[in-house]
């Protein structure tokens, strides 16, 4: 079972390192494309009039304007001018509204204007720029990541008595050996993360799939709204997905770790290519 793994593991790692590259490096540069966005689009100033209203009244004011919509993240500007940006879904659409504190009455739509190549590098991430046919080849990608993920967990697991090897980076001996357990270990610690991140590519390339399977486990859930657990569980799994979960700080974590994918390609890449070349070189008996 265990060469099996490996071979498949090998394989698809061969087959799809140049796509996993893309989407390691591409969905680092747009973990921050809404703040990047934000940041360049001024919002209309509101006047202070009363106190401001709480968070309650204000999603109750959102989801009164989008009946049928779900709000899922209020930001407040400390800024008494400032208007409140509430987020909300349906589904798999998202808008971002803007609202008068003072009054709940939403204003408009907040429509970040982003820089033209964070446009190209999320949809590039988002569609590998071929749009439904794109979406469709980034679902077959996250398969084969859950793969990588199933067969590397195999291949890693250790005999009994070498746990501890197992997951750390040892700088003793040869490069080769330090690259396999940099390899080893760095895959075993970001194992769980890499796993959320293919499946929940899966669901962002075929949600309708998803969808209608949360729908069939609860008939009764109200259209659009994600009030069933298994509705709150795919949205949770978007968000963390993007690292829009918990503020600025996951968000850079987000960046850094969105780069694993890359080092376990060229650490696999590199030990592949040492086995090739020292299988070619060797002597024939």
């Amino acid at each position: 079972m265990r060469r099996w793994c490996f071979q498949v593991h090998l394989w698809t790692a061969l087959l799809s390192g140049a796509y996993m590259v893309i989407m390691s490096l591409t969905g680092s540069a747009v973990v921050f494309r809404g703040e990047l966005g934000r940041l360049l689009t001024p919002v209309p100033r509101v006047v202070p009039s009363g106190p401001r209203r709480t968070r309650e009244q204000l999603t109750a004011d959102a989801e009164r304007a989008l009946q049928k919509w779900t709000v899922t993240e209020i930001v407040i500007d400390p800024d008494p001018t400032s208007p409140v940006e509430i987020r909300m879904r349906r589904g798999q659409r998202r808008v971002d509204k803007i609202f008068n504190p003072y009054t709940g009455e939403m204003i408009g739509e907040r429509v970040p204007r982003e820089p033209r190549v964070i446009e190209q590098l999320a949809d590039l991430h988002d569609n590998l720029l071929f749009g439904a046919r794109g979406r469709f080849a980034n679902g077959i990608g996250a398969i084969a990541l859950t793969v990588l993920c199933i067969t590397g967990a195999v291949v890693w697991w250790p005999r009994a008595g070498a746990w501890k090897r197992a997951v750390t980076i040892s700088v003793r001996g040869s490069w080769r050996h330090t690259v396999w357990t940099s390899h080893s270990a760095v895959g075993f610690w970001l194992l769980s993360l890499l796993l959320i991140w293919a499946l929940s590519g899966v669901y962002l390339a075929f949600p309708a799939a998803f969808d209608s399977i949360a729908g069939w486990m609860d008939a009764a859930v109200p259209s659009g709204r994600l009030s069933t657990p298994m509705f709150r569980m795919l949205a949770w799994i978007s968000d963390v997905h993007f690292g829009r979960f918990s503020g600025t700080t996951v968000k850079a974590l987000w960046v850094v770790l969105g780069l694993t994918p890359t080092f376990l390609l060229a650490t696999g890449g590199f030990l592949w290519w040492t086995r090739f070349r020292h299988t070619r070189t060797a002597p024939s008996r």
